[in-house]
């Protein structure tokens, strides 16, 4: 799902993505700089991806693709835990065995400083 967002791979990533995936950061509230807690819908995660084509098949976004990490912190017949890294972001994800395909139901996230 990471490398079908920078290469602005939408049908990977609709493939990889359950239809009500919750993506989830902790912000901070514009006026009080209070923690908030932003919600991203698989819909808004797809529209923001479509926006990277003008990187795809670039050597930056290949760099990026290639510095890609997963691990794997528990996995057994229906559910998984992992860790992906990247340059951009670490996501912490959840899959479910739904209809026989592995598919993210949650993503915690947070953007690399």
């Amino acid at each position: 799902y990471v490398a079908g967002y920078y290469n602005a791979d939408i049908n990977r990533m609709d493939r990889a993505l359950h239809p009500d995936l919750a993506k989830r950061a902790i912000g901070k509230h514009p006026k009080t700089g209070r923690n908030i807690i932003n919600h991203m819908p698989k819909s808004t995660l797809l529209e923001i991806a479509k926006g990277n084509t003008e990187t795809v098949r670039s050597k930056a976004t290949q760099d990026k693709i290639d510095k890609i990490t997963v691990t794997i912190l528990d996995i057994d017949d229906v559910i998984a835990s992992i860790k992906i890294s990247s340059p951009d972001f670490i996501d912490y994800v959840h899959l479910g065995k739904w209809n026989s395909d592995w598919k993210i139901i949650n993503v915690f996230w947070r953007q690399v400083k």
